[in-house]
């Protein structure tokens, strides 16, 4: 069972930096550092080897990594992966028995990466664009409830009767699969039942038709090709699984009420293997500094 960590949410989170990390080469490894705030990883694509919490971590594309400052993290092995990144640290508890906490897993699967990912980027955007100190704390502090009800919901779908495991392979062949032009039929096929029935078991669980959730990953899927990338729309139609590029944009402009071009030109501010930050926290927000050697100084255009 992994870690839990109980993060006091009684006034936003303090953002302190963020970014959008891509390995160099096959070779790159983390550098070892201990932590002076949290470090938040989401993994895009690839994988990161990362050592911290006292284990070893593998942390797959569609998994995050939540460390806790203080804490000793370095590569363990060769990570080739694209991940986005972000730091910050709690204010004060709020009053006795009036301090709300975001209870999370050091360690998880995402369900919908994608909301995750986008959110992130979203974040990067305004608080590039608009900068204000106190709104980067509240858009730092969405994507820590974001991942809350993420890992919430992950918990909820496991404890579900018999059937959730069909639903679980269903999940997973959707997301697998949603580059294809895939059908209710086809999965029905795929694993050998009758398609009224695993659209009923689906339906029961998830709260939705299937069809509709096969509709919604490629949309999630659509949104974080847009704008995590610079794929063109007939490369990402392709991507997606549609037969044309038409029928794709009007699917897109009906699920999100923006054109492809507009929704990646929306939130265009996308930095890359670079961060950006503020005045170091006020005077309320309690940091224990460890102690560390000037050695394990690194390069903030490199590491994360």
């Amino acid at each position: 069972m992994e870690p839990m960590l109980s993060l006091p949410v009684y006034r936003p989170l303090f953002y302190h930096v963020a970014g959008k990390f891509e390995s160099p080469d096959a070779e790159w490894i983390h550098a070892p550092r201990t932590l002076t705030d949290y470090e938040l990883i989401v993994v895009s694509s690839g994988v990161v080897y990362m050592h911290a919490l006292g284990k070893d971590f593998t942390v797959c594309t569609g998994d995050y990594l939540l460390i806790p400052p203080g804490d000793r993290q370095v590569g363990f092995r060769p990570s080739f992966s694209q991940f986005y990144w972000l730091h910050f640290v709690c204010r004060d508890p709020g009053p006795k028995g009036d301090s709300p906490c975001l209870e999370l897993p050091a360690y998880s699967r995402l369900p919908n990466p994608e909301r995750l990912i986008v959110l992130m980027k979203q974040m990067q955007d305004c608080i590039r664009t608009y900068g204000d100190r106190e709104e980067n704390d509240f858009y730092c502090t969405s994507v820590l409830c974001e991942l809350k009800n993420q890992t919430r919901q992950r918990e909820s779908t496991i404890k579900q009767d018999a059937a959730k495991q069909i639903y679980l392979d269903i999940v997973d062949y959707v997301k697998y699969s949603v580059n294809s032009n895939l059908l209710v039929r086809d999965i029905a096929a795929y694993f050998g039942y009758n398609e009224k029935y695993i659209s009923h078991v689906f339906s029961r669980i998830a709260g939705m038709p299937l069809k509709q959730y096969i509709l919604n990953q490629k949309m999630e899927h659509a949104k974080a090709l847009l704008a995590d990338g610079n794929s063109t729309i007939a490369e990402i139609t392709d991507l997606c699984g549609f037969n044309d590029s038409h029928t794709f944009m009007r699917a897109f402009k009906k699920a999100t009420g923006f054109t492809p071009s507009e929704y990646r030109n929306t939130y265009a501010s996308r930095l890359t293997n670079y961060y950006y930050s503020f005045a170091p926290a006020p005077e309320n927000v309690h940091i224990e500094l460890p102690d560390s050697s000037p050695s394990e100084d690194t390069d903030p255009k490199t590491d994360t």
